[in-house]
């Protein structure tokens, strides 16, 4: 076992267990959630539905599958291989602005907190 199948087993456990804890947020858990979200003077921020908490959760959990995929799957038989490394520039895109943030509640740069 390599040194990058490690480092992808970590990251699928990420996706996973952020995934897995969205779905937790989506049924009405708390614990956690007053780190995740934004606030300014107590108040949060933002207010996610439980819906679009869910959906974070399956985006999630698709995001450790294309880790996956791409680092164990043979693609010797298919020629979709391309199509998962797109996707995969994309996951690195949206995190990258992700990380950025809004400059003012979310991300690196933020200027509230």
């Amino acid at each position: 076992m390599t040194y990058i199948d490690i480092l992808s087993i970590f990251v699928i456990f990420i996706f996973l267990s952020t995934g897995v804890l969205h779905f937790y947020w989506s049924f009405g858990g708390q614990h956690m959630l007053d780190g995740a979200i934004p606030t300014l003077d107590e108040k949060p921020i933002i207010s996610p539905s439980n819906f679009l908490t869910f959906c974070v959760g399956l985006v999630l959990i698709g995001f450790a599958l294309l880790v996956y995929v791409l680092e164990f799957y043979d693609f010797s038989l298919v020629s979709y291989r391309d199509y998962f490394i797109y996707l995969s520039w994309f996951l690195s895109f949206m995190f990258g602005i992700r990380a950025i943030g809004d400059f003012r509640y979310i991300g690196f740069f933020k200027k509230l907190s």
